[in-house]
């Protein structure tokens, strides 16, 4: 496929269907409900584009969408609470060299080391959620062996 032709497509699909869209803008502006929606409805996206579904998901099923949203919320809570609990348990355990000439310099390398643990994280994050939808189970975004092989076919 041409870059053009995948550019182009990823335009025009939001639009595909202005009404989705437009429900969708309204839960983006509730605030705490309306998040586990838009995550929902996201997820349905990426279901839908895995079955070779051209066209925007309906907006039907409001329970099982805020249902799969909260899903997602807490497939990505789990990915990215190890960055964070590192960063806690490095940050208690530095906690009497503040005076010291390299703490600020030790808190700058830990912070960029677990910066890119953690996007790795919630790159792998996305496949999960991928691999979730493809087998409408939670327990598939933690199935970390399948996951990595899909990134590193033939290892």
């Amino acid at each position: 496929m041409k870059i053009k032709k995948i550019i182009w497509d990823s335009m025009v699909y939001p639009f595909s269907n202005l009404k989705n869209v437009i429900i969708l803008g309204i839960f983006c502006i509730i605030p705490i409900i309306g998040i586990p929606f838009v995550f929902g409805y996201s997820f349905r996206v990426i279901r839908s584009t895995l079955s070779s579904h051209n066209e925007l998901p309906a907006f039907d099923e409001l329970g099982e969408m805020f249902v799969d949203g909260l899903k997602v919320l807490l497939v990505g809570f789990v990915y990215i609470s190890l960055p964070i609990i590192l960063f806690g348990v490095f940050n208690v355990a530095t906690k009497n060299a503040y005076f010291s000439d390299m703490y600020g310099m030790l808190i700058i390398m830990t912070a960029v080391i677990l910066a890119i643990f953690a996007i790795l994280l919630s790159s792998l994050a996305f496949i999960a959620l991928g691999n979730m939808a493809k087998d409408d189970k939670m327990a598939s975004a933690f199935k970390y062996k399948e996951i990595v092989e899909k990134i590193i076919p033939n290892r």
